[in-house]
């Protein structure tokens, strides 16, 4: 189904509200997607996952590593 949007005439508040409306039917569809397969496995890649639970554990046992606002917005102006 093709929709079009005149997004160029749209105001702020209508492109927030359009914006939040695709969200909210993108996590039922991921919800609707859970139910059908029964499952409570993830649409994310497996990858996605375990990369995630990495992160928490390194988290939980203070072994992570953290960068500073200023630090990581003076790497990505470099970019």
């Amino acid at each position: 189904m093709a929709v079009t949007l005149d997004i160029k005439n749209m105001t702020f508040e209508e492109k927030i509200m359009t914006m939040e409306a695709l969200w909210d039917d993108l996590v039922q569809s991921a919800n609707d997607i859970k139910k059908a397969n029964k499952t409570e496995t993830s649409i994310l890649p497996d990858w996605h996952e375990d990369v995630l639970k990495e992160r928490l554990l390194a988290a939980q046992e203070d072994k992570a590593e953290y960068s500073d606002w200023t630090e990581v917005k003076a790497r990505l102006e470099k970019l």
